[in-house]
């Protein structure tokens, strides 16, 4: 199976989904953690990418101590924002697919129905739900008869 930084083209978040579904726990930590690190890099060059374009425009903008490039101009700050949107586009996915590896982890370590319905002696817990229709009244409108 591919890794998140070995795909060589990008999958669409529904065939991402039936792919993780597939892979073990380890695995998916794996790539939650690769995930998580490229949309903080990702995060973390588009604020720098918003400084360098306001610095561009003139405006006084502490640059964590980088010095900026003196042969960029403002035929730059084009570039600069095309590639905001793209990374954008790209943190909007991945968090789309972090999403889906939480809610797969998640689903995952949810009790099975047996673990849920009994305790630990082996002995039937009570359901939280009302399963009693003795009190329903069949003459009601809407009713379903069965």
């Amino acid at each position: 199976m591919a890794t998140a930084s070995g795909m060589k083209r990008p999958v669409d978040v529904a065939s991402f989904k039936v792919a993780i579904s597939d892979m073990g726990s380890d695995e998916l930590n794996r790539i939650k953690h690769e995930l998580e690190n490229s949309i903080r890099h990702l995060s973390r060059s588009n604020e720098r990418l918003h400084n360098y374009i306001k610095k561009l425009k003139g405006e006084d903008v502490e640059i964590d101590g980088e010095e900026m490039d003196e042969g960029l101009g403002s035929d730059d700050i084009e570039l600069f924002q095309d590639s905001i949107r793209e990374n954008e586009l790209v943190l909007e996915n991945s968090q789309e697919r972090l999403e889906a590896l939480e809610d797969e982890l998640s689903y995952r370590s949810q009790p099975t129905t047996k673990e849920a319905t009994y305790d630990s002696l082996g002995e039937r817990k009570p359901s939280a739900i009302d399963m009693d229709n003795s009190k329903v009244d069949v003459a009601a409108p809407n009713s379903i008869y069965l």
